[in-house]
C-alpha cells in the first residue's frame, strides 16, 4: 500500500491488486457485502467467487484479499470480538447485515445482500419442505399444537 500511494515501486508492488481493493473500498454496496461476507468468516475465494459470479464485476482474489487486509482485517477475531466490532458500527443498515452474518446463517445472509445464487423452483422447493420438516421435529417435542400448525 505504501508503495502505491508514494509511487515507490517494488517486485512486490501490483498496482492493479491495490487499485482493485481501492475500488472496492469507494463501491458502498460492494464493500457491504465483502465486509458482511467477511464477518461471517467466508474465505477470499469463496467471496470472490460470489462477487464475481452473481455481478460479473472482475474483481480478483488478491483484489479482495487486500481490501480485506488493508480495510477490514477481521479474519483473526474471534465470536466475541466480532460481536463487539458489530456493536460499534454506526450504519444501521452495514450493522443489520453484521448481525444477521454474526448468526451464521450464510445462505441466508447470501439472499439478504441479494447475492444469493439463483435456485430452481425444484431446488427452492425441497429447501422449504425440508426446514418445514426439521423445524416440525423440533417443536413437536415442546409445543405440539404449534407444531402442527
Amino acid at each position: 500500500m505504501y508503495g502505491y500511494l508514494f509511487e515507490v515501486y517494488t517486485d512486490k508492488t501490483n498496482v492493479h491488486d491495490i487499485e482493485g481493493a481501492l475500488k472496492i473500498l469507494n463501491d458502498p454496496l460492494m464493500k457491504r457485502l465483502v465486509t458482511s461476507l467477511a464477518v461471517a468468516s467466508i474465505t477470499t475465494e469463496d467471496i470472490e467467487l460470489i462477487v464475481n459470479g452473481k455481478y460479473n464485476i472482475e474483481y480478483s482474489h488478491e483484489n479482495i484479499k487486500l481490501f480485506l487486509k488493508y480495510f477490514f482485517d477481521v479474519e483473526q477475531y474471534s465470536f466475541l470480538e466480532k460481536k463487539k466490532l458489530v456493536e460499534k458500527v454506526a450504519d444501521p443498515d452495514t450493522k443489520r447485515f453484521f448481525t444477521i452474518a454474526l448468526k451464521g446463517d450464510k445462505d441466508y445472509l447470501l439472499w439478504k445482500l441479494g447475492a444469493a445464487p439463483d435456485k430452481s423452483f425444484d431446488a427452492m422447493l425441497r429447501d422449504m419442505m425440508s426446514d418445514s420438516y426439521y423445524n416440525f421435529k423440533e417443536r413437536s417435542r415442546v409445543d405440539p399444537d404449534l407444531a402442527q400448525r
